[in-house]
């Protein structure tokens, strides 16, 4: 009988109409809210606020820096405001239109920042608007680019999902607060949310101001940060990503305010016992310029010390000088297993003159502020593709132009397009009288992204150009070593053989096949200034722009003989220079491209002012470091992590926080002014009023002279 009861019943439900259908679930949602419940605005403000705030938790510790300081009540407060200004924005929305609302904004927070951490495992710098143009490249090496994600990154979606679920049954938790909205009737809530509000952003204010809230060893306030994040990864530290996104879009659209670039810290000029340098023309320029950045870079520059001229002045004065800038090549394949495989590098890395604690620091432009800091010796600006956005910039301080000045043809090579760095516009404004791209050499290229051209053809079709001349200075730039290594390649097969016998994946096997590319490239370059009788009175600058990030982690620690884990040494790449009379020497100082034109210069006995380089001549009397994109910094002391905001001394050796703090003054003045001087153009600048001034001091003789010998006739009269 129950049996037959429970048939009718279902049969019953199945004959309900659609409106009885509606009817009956209407009236379930009554009895559910008529429940007291919360009010939605809320559980959104709760649930917001915490997402946002789990996110922000999630990326301090993929990036290492999670710890329990005052960067995390920061982040904590400000994830309360924005998630009120979204309650306070999305409450009285339908809910439907709600919910999406609610569902893209979180999408955009997860993905942002998965995004970052994404350039910073494969570039290793965080993208800003500014120089977004080479982020959206990552499509040519998208696949490069999502392998070299730390699987633990991916973690961040989950918050994501939760909040999705939230949303689902948000009706069943809020229950008779789900269909509310704010009623900005009652004064006495309405002046409430108001005084939250407040409390919030002076709560917020007091991280920015307050001394003890503050880390002792960052030298760019967080007031600073606030208003313009110069320091991309120290912004992101200190606020998390979401707000670093909306300080980037703020300084975006608004511009940055320059006085966050004033230095004050100028030290007494001092003259120099070696160098003839006459400060006329500058001091007269300090004296009638009123553009007051103009004039914090005059007296910052002109303070600069002065190194001293040494026993290595000069001692490859009027030789031949190439630079070579090889592409992915690191530090890891000079060791001793390989030199059976790369003989020439390994010649040139063991009888140069030879760089052992260099370091290309990763910039978010690799390869091109790598070859711009090599020939200008300023650092790039973290917040935009500085090569190609100031590619307009002219530098007559640069290298090439200095060697042209002296007599040198000066001549810029690469065996690829513009397509990812405008060189047909910046290199000449380096110095380089003409240059040469693949087109120009009249190289056959492909235009698919794992084809590259071989840089022993680039050898070969380059070098006519220019080694015929009597003296010359040319500046070329490898491609052959290029990502990716994941693929079947020309390049990346070609001596894939050849490394059979290591114990290594085929990926990283492409990657030491391309290597030997560029090692039988440099053969051919000896030989063929042996053939035409200059070896000697030619030499070789050698660098690699950066290590070859689109290796995974543990591909390339297979082939390193250091840990590539620790304290940036990841950024280990040769700086060698070669001349077959000169015996090999070790350069033990910490050093990075910055250096290189400086003691270029030197060597080659060039007449310049050291003041006007960020970077030292390598055998002068300086205190030297490595500086990363960060601020952080390598020295024999130790590494200092501006991530973590601590001092990682090397064994025995010691410093005091009065040492770190005076270097890390030192790097944020460096930083500054730098980023200033190419904001402002400011060698060209300088250099045109030197020109002007020297022209207006030869009329004044001149007329001086003429009056002088008038006088002199009409005493005779």
């Amino acid at each position: 009988m129950k049996e037959e009861v429970k048939e009718k019943e279902v049969e019953k439900k199945k004959k309900l109409s659609k409106y009885e259908k509606q009817k009956l679930k209407r009236k379930k949602i009554e009895e559910l809210e008529a429940k007291k419940g919360i009010h939605k605005f809320w559980t959104t403000h709760v649930v917001e606020t915490w997402y946002i705030f789990i996110i922000e938790l999630m990326v301090k510790w993929l990036l290492g820096s999670l710890s329990a300081d005052w960067t995390v009540l920061r982040i904590f407060i400000s994830s309360c405001i924005l998630s009120l200004i979204i309650s306070l924005l999305t409450t009285n929305m339908n809910n439907k239109v709600r919910k999406v609302f609610l569902i893209i904004f979180n999408f955009f927070i997860v993905f942002y920042a998965w995004l970052q951490m994404g350039f910073m495992d494969f570039l290793g710098a965080f993208m800003s608007i500014g120089n977004a143009e080479q982020g959206t490249k990552i499509t040519d090496y998208i696949f490069d680019f999502l392998r070299s994600y730390n699987l633990k990154t991916h973690l961040l979606y989950i918050p994501f999902i939760l909040t999705i679920v939230y949303l689902i049954f948000e009706r069943n938790i809020t229950r008779d607060g789900y269909n509310k909205k704010i009623e900005y009737k009652n004064i006495i809530k309405d002046i409430a949310i108001i005084i939250y509000i407040i409390l919030l952003c002076d709560l917020f204010y007091m991280t920015l101001e307050i001394s003890f809230m503050q880390n002792k060893y960052q030298t760019i306030s967080n007031k600073q940060l606030f208003k313009y994040p110069s320091n991309p990864s120290m912004a992101i530290k200190n606020f998390g990503t979401t707000v670093y996104f909306i300080l980037d879009v703020k300084a975006t659209a608004f511009g940055s305010s320059e006085a966050v670039y004033a230095s004050n810290n100028y030290k007494e000029k001092e003259e120099s016992l070696t160098r003839d340098i006459d400060d006329t023309a500058w001091e007269n320029l300090i004296k009638i310029e009123d553009d007051t950045s103009l004039n914090t870079l005059n007296n910052y520059f002109i303070s600069r010390p002065i190194s001293e001229k040494n026993e290595y002045t000069g001692i490859f004065e009027g030789k031949n000088v190439i630079f070579i800038m090889l592409e992915s090549v690191s530090q890891a394949v000079f060791s001793e297993q390989y030199k059976d495989y790369y003989p020439t590098l390994y010649k040139l890395y063991t009888e140069g003159i030879t760089g052992v604690n260099n370091y290309s620091p990763k910039n978010n432009c690799a390869t091109g502020e790598s070859e711009m800091t090599s020939q200008i010796s300023l650092y790039s600006i973290e917040t935009t593709c500085t090569v190609n956005t100031y590619r307009k910039n002219v530098y007559p301080e640069a290298l090439m132009s200095m060697l042209g000045k002296n007599g040198y043809y000066t001549s810029a090579y690469h065996d690829y397009t513009d397509q990812y760095y405008y060189r047909s516009v910046f290199e000449n404004n380096f110095g380089s009288s003409i240059y040469y791209g693949v087109k120009d050499l009249g190289m056959s290229y492909s235009n698919l992204y794992k084809e590259w051209p071989s840089d022993l053809t680039f050898m070969e079709t380059a070098l006519p150009y220019f080694i015929d001349k009597e003296k010359f200075a040319s500046y070329m730039i490898t491609v052959s070593g290029h990502s990716p290594y994941m693929y079947s390649s020309t390049l990346g097969d070609k001596y894939l053989s050849l490394f059979d016998d290591l114990d290594v994946d085929k990926t990283t096997k492409r990657y030491l096949s391309k290597i030997k590319v560029v090692d039988t490239a440099l053969e051919y370059l000896l030989e063929e200034l042996e053939n035409k009788g200059i070896l000697d009175d030619t030499v070789l600058v050698l660098f690699g722009d950066h290590y070859p990030y689109a290796l995974s982690d543990k591909e390339f620690q297979s082939i390193a003989d250091y840990d590539i884990s620790e304290n940036q040494e990841v950024d280990r790449t040769p700086f060698i220079i070669y001349n077959s009379e000169t015996p090999h020497e070790e350069i033990t100082k910490y050093t990075t491209p910055l250096d290189y034109t400086p003691t270029i210069l030197n060597l080659f006995g060039i007449d310049y002012d050291p003041r006007m380089y960020l970077g030292n001549d390598v055998f002068s009397d300086y205190t030297d470091f490595a500086v990363f994109p960060d601020n952080s910094w390598q020295s024999s002391k130790g590494f200092y992590s501006a991530s973590k905001g601590e001092f990682i001394p090397k064994e025995g050796e010691s410093i005091t926080d009065e040492e770190i703090i005076e270097i890390n003054n030192e790097i944020t003045d460096l930083r500054n002014m730098s980023a200033l001087a190419i904001k402002k153009d400011y060698f060209n600048y300088l250099f045109k009023y030197f020109e002007e001034y020297e022209e207006l001091q030869k009329e004044k003789e001149e007329e001086s002279t003429v009056e002088s010998s008038t006088q002199s006739t009409q005493k005779e009269e």
